[in-house]
Parts: structure tokens; sequence; C-alpha cells
């Protein structure tokens, strides 16, 4: 071929490019236009030339800005109860409810607003690598961790409890000459949560396997972009390119993990069960529980067995670390934080822990850490001012002549709907100085007798929903908030900690917010009796 020819090529494959660049953009544009709802107030599209697409792509920086701005130019929901819609990265504009109109939300059927529908794009459900329908995982999931986790969690905190001391012991280390030593304080703590969150659900051997462990990681990672980030990037081409290759990731990490380490593990505790070994009852197991609870479910797996338990393990594993990492390393920037360090939350939070935990059955023992009201409005409290997401409690509408909403906005079918999460924990009539961090401001309203009937950690209301709310809340808050409230306890008792310097900065993408992981925590083990 001439070089004539090579020249002609490239251009014309140059062309090519470019023109299938202009009309996705064009697409993208006519797909946003097409779902702003012109009745409503609005906030963040601006004015101009392809404004709608300009907005989209500005919220992958300016999400939780936008959100806020919408919230308070409608007026405080208190004063003016109104929808309003913002865009979105995803180049889905979404319609913002009023913090009054979250119960009405919830109690809405499916066949009216869907969740399942939002979830499968905005989580990026679709793209993750199972063999069984998404639906069929999810079910299963919800069956597993109210069967085998929520209702043995007295039984289930021991074992927490050995995994957070072997993980701490060996992340922070045991040496007590008091030396001071700096570590990396998100990959530390990442780290300690991943080896103790897979000793409860994999068991003593697999958590202090380094090999499984790098690999789980590995996973982790994949699919936390998976259902983190790709339902926030612009619907169509750009969407699916992205996720190709994560998909192909996960996929190899997860059969690594599930061909050498789970399935040898799943196909021995089958075995036991269908020979009804006594081994079987002795202490609990949570591959063993989970066994039995999927068969006690009543549609099909859509794969074998064996494949359906791995599969639903690494699922487990990886909602249980990527939430249960993110609000630990949060609740620890706030403790160790400027603001936390100037109401002594460290030293509050320990001799807490100190008169509470007096001995090793107390780390075992479900009262013990029901009495530990301080480290759970501490954990309460970081995760007000550091909600996961930016809105919340996301359904599309189905009928197909829409929905009427109880402020009389009708919105038509397809769209999302949702609540703004960040906008109402910041919200100054909710919470006064809702911006700072006020460790022990839960624990005050216990003794004060304030409007919240339960003000645990776990417990979601329409005021706060970090586990999301009603129906939709987080199954596995209850194992999420057990294993912080135990790692926060055994960590302010067996560490000294310096407070940093400053507050730890937070970057948003999307929806989603990130710490920066170059923060370093300067600490030593204390000599104890």
């Amino acid at each position: 071929m001439s070089a004539l020819d090579y020249k002609s090529a490239a251009i014309v494959a140059v062309v090519y490019v470019c023109s299938l660049l202009v009309f996705y953009a064009v697409y993208l544009e006519l797909f946003t236009r097409k779902r702003v709802l012109k009745s409503l107030p609005s906030a963040g599209f601006g004015k101009g030339f392809f404004n709608w697409s300009r907005a989209s792509v500005r919220q992958v920086l300016v999400a939780p800005e936008t959100v806020e701005q919408g919230y308070k130019q409608v007026g405080i929901f208190y004063k003016s109860k109104h929808s309003y819609m913002v865009p979105h990265s995803s180049f889905r504009p979404h319609v913002m409810l009023p913090q009054q109109h979250i119960r009405w939300l919830s109690r809405q059927p499916e066949s009216i607003l869907n969740p399942e529908v939002v979830r499968s794009e905005r989580q990026g459900i679709n793209f993750f690598p199972i063999k069984s329908h998404p639906k069929t995982v999810l079910m299963a999931a919800h069956k597993v961790i109210t069967e085998a986790i929520n209702q043995k969690l007295d039984v289930v905190q021991l074992q927490m409890y050995d995994g957070i001391r072997q993980a701490v012991d060996t992340g922070l280390g045991t040496d007590t000459e008091g030396v001071w030593k700096e570590v990396p304080l998100v990959d530390t703590l990442s780290t300690v949560l991943d080896s103790a969150v897979s000793r409860a659900f994999f068991g003593a051997n697999l958590s202090r396997d380094g090999s499984f462990l790098h690999i789980l990681r590995l996973f982790i990672v994949g699919g936390g972009v998976l259902t983190e980030l790709i339902g926030q990037l612009p619907v169509g081409f750009l969407r699916l390119l992205v996720a190709v290759p994560f998909n192909l990731f996960t996929r190899a990490t997860k059969e690594i993990c599930a061909a050498y380490y789970l399935r040898p593990e799943v196909y021995k505790r089958i075995a036991q069960i269908d020979s009804s070994s006594d081994s079987v009852g002795e202490g609990y197991d949570f591959i063993t529980e989970c066994i039995i609870s999927i068969r006690k479910l009543k549609f099909s797996l859509g794969t074998d067995e064996v494949t359906f338990v791995t599969d639903l393990l690494m699922f487990l594993a990886l909602a249980g670390v990527v939430s249960t990492r993110t609000t630990t390393v949060n609740t620890f920037m706030d403790i160790l934080g400027p603001q936390g360090t100037r109401q002594g939350t460290y030293l509050t939070l320990r001799q807490e822990a100190e008169s509470i935990l007096k001995s090793e059955t107390d780390w075992a023992s479900a009262d013990a850490l029901k009495a530990m009201v301080n480290i759970d409005s501490c954990m309460r409290e970081s995760a007000r001012k550091n909600p996961l997401q930016t809105r919340g409690l996301m359904r599309q509408v189905m009928p197909k002549d829409g929905v009427t909403l109880p402020d009389g906005a009708h919105v038509p079918q397809g769209t999302w709907l949702g609540i703004p999460v960040e906008a109402i924990h910041r919200d100054e009539n909710i919470y006064p100085d809702a911006r700072e961090f006020d460790a022990l401001r839960f624990a005050r309203m216990r003794v004060e007798g304030q409007y919240n009937k339960s003000l645990d950690a776990s417990e979601p209301s329409d005021t706060y929903m970090f586990f999301s709310y009603g129906r939709s809340a987080c199954p596995g808050r209850w194992f999420a908030t057990r294993v912080m409230k135990l790692l926060i306890a055994y960590v302010t008792v067996h560490y000294d900690m310096k407070p940093l310097p400053e507050d730890a900065e937070r970057y948003s993408v999307g929806d989603t917010k990130f710490h920066h992981s170059t923060v370093k925590m300067a600490l030593r083990r204390r000599k104890l009796d």
C-alpha cells in the first residue's frame, strides 16, 4: 500500500470517528432534553448551546453542589414542599422530592415506582459478572442476610471480634515499646476491614490467607467500579466502553477466587450437610448457613447450587466490604480531624469502651455493644455528615400515564425520582450546625428525649438515610454497624493516635464521594495491664 493510501485511510478513519462522536453528542443532548420537565423548578441546567449536555457533564464534579443548590432555591422543604429537577452525569435528569414526601415515596408499590429498574442501571448490576439473573441474586442475598446474619448476630459477634483483633494486631502492630509510626489511613483501615469482614463470611482460614485476600481486594476494586461509577457514566457507547473491560477484570478475579478458594469450601460444606455430619452444628459457619438458607428458596437459582453459592458469597463480600470500609474511614477521619480533636472525641470513646469492655467475654456481648452509646452516636454523626451517595431512594415511574406527586406535580413514565439525601442531612432546620461534626449529637438526643424514636446508627429515619429508608433500607446495616463499633472500641482501647493536622479533603465523582488516600495516621500500641 502506498503512502497516499495510508494517508487516505487515516483521513477516513478520523472523519468516521469524529462523525460518531458528533452523532453521540447529539444523541445525548436529545436524550436529556426529552426527559427534562419544564413544569418543575430546576437547578444546574444553565442556558446556551448544548446546555443540557454541558450541565450533565459538569455533574461529574459538582453533583452534590447542584442538588443542594436546588434544595435551597426551591426553599427549605419545611417551608416549601415542592419537587425540583437536576441534571445527572448519566445524562438522565432526576426529580428530587422534598423531605416531607419520603414516606410517600418509600410506600409506593413497585408497579408504580420501581427501584429495581434504577438499581440495575445506576449500580451497574447488569454488568456484574454473575451467572444467575441479578434479581434472583438480590432476592437470595436479602434472605441470606436476614436468616444467616441478622438473626444470628449475637452468635456471629465472637467471630467478628476474633477477626477484628487479628486484623488490627496484624495491620497496626503489637509493639508496645512506645514508638510512634505513620501508616496510610485509608489503605491500612481498608486492609483491616477486608480481613475482618472475610473472617465472618469465609471463616478463619481464608481470612488469614494472604493470596486469597489479595485476589479478593482486586475483585472488590473491579466490582466497586462497576457498582459505584459505571451507572454515573453517560448512557450508551461511553458506558459500554468503560464497563466491558472492568467486567472482564472483575469476572477474572471472581473466577480465581471461586475456583481456587471458595468452590472447595462450598463442596465441603455441602457434603457435610448432605451426610448429616455432626460437625455441621459445631459453632457458626456462614457458608453453611448460606447453603441452608438458599435451599429454602422458592424460585429457581438459574445455575447449579455450587456456582450460585460462590457467586452470592462474592457479591455479599463486595457489598459488605465496600460500604463498611468507606464508612469506617470516614468515621476515623472525623474522630481524628480538627473538629473531633477539639471535642476530645478519641479519649471520650476510649473511656466509654474501657468502662464497658472489661473482660474478653464482654467483647462477645451484644448488651455491651448496645451500652456504648457514645461510639454509636459518633458513627451515626459521621454517617450523617458523610453519606455515601448525594441522592437516594431512586425510583422509576412505571405507569403509562405517569404519576402525580403529593405536591401536585405530574411526572411521565420513565422519570427517575429520588431524595436529596446529603442536602437533607445538611439542613440547619433539622440539624443545628449541620456542616459540623458533633460526635455526641445523637447521644445528647437520647438524654434530652428528642424526636427520633430510635437513634442507633443502624436505624434509618426520614431525616437520616445513610442506609436508605423503608423497604429499601440496607438489610446488612446491623452487621456493618456492629463490625464498626467493635473496631472503633478495639482501636481506641489498644492504640494512641495523633490528631490529623487538618480535615481530610473529599472529592466527588458524580454522586459518590471519596477521601484522598494519601492521608497518614500516627499511632502507637498502648501497654495495658
